[in-house]
């Protein structure tokens, strides 16, 4: 393998660098979905246009406050099955258990995403370029890198602050469900 001269090194890296400072300075924040990220995106397809045969872009939609919004919707469930439970009424509060115990299940177990219909939905893209080979193909080379940047947490709304709290939360009140809605419970 050919080894790359200190001065080649050194150029890619300050290369490197500019770039990152220019996509900081240039762009902001850069949501999944925002005008920042889409301006990065095509920054970055005008630099890999400079370096490959062809650059393309793939479109896709997506709901970027679906991943830890579905929290609040486990969260309402289950304080809903308590109050439901301290009042007696069983069958709403063993249903609303299990529907937050199922969603919690299809969300963060296998992933399948129930409630990004509740949040706006956005358009994104993944950037990727090609460059064709020259004489034997001996290896492929795949480079990924995301472009997005949430805001600073200060900047966020209060969801922000919520976000370590509410898995705990959602975690403590499923156990307290099933430990005082359990045929095992110590209550008469």
């Amino acid at each position: 393998m050919k080894k790359l001269s200190q001065e080649t090194v050194n150029k890619n890296v300050d290369y490197i660098v500019d770039g990152i400072k220019e996509v900081i300075t240039t762009f902001g924040p850069r949501a999944p979905g925002s005008k920042g990220e889409a301006d990065a995106q095509e920054y970055f397809a005008k630099e890999l246009g400079k370096y490959a045969d062809e650059v393309k872009t793939q479109k896709f939609t997506l709901h970027p406050m679906a991943f830890m919004g579905w929290i609040y919707f486990e969260v309402a469930f289950m304080l809903a099955a308590l109050v439901c439970l301290w009042f007696n009424i069983n069958i709403a509060s063993i249903l609303l258990g299990v529907t937050a115990i199922t969603l919690a299940v299809l969300q963060l177990m296998l992933y399948i995403h129930v409630t990004a219909p509740f949040f706006p939905k956005k358009t994104s893209s993944n950037v990727y370029a090609v460059k064709k080979p020259t004489g034997e193909v001996k290896r492929r080379i795949i480079f990924g890198a995301p472009f997005t940047k949430a805001e600073p947490s200060s900047s966020r709304p209060s969801l922000s602050r919520h976000c370590l709290l509410s898995p705990s939360l959602s975690v403590w009140l499923s156990l307290v469900y099933l430990l005082t809605a359990s045929p095992f419970s110590p209550n008469p």
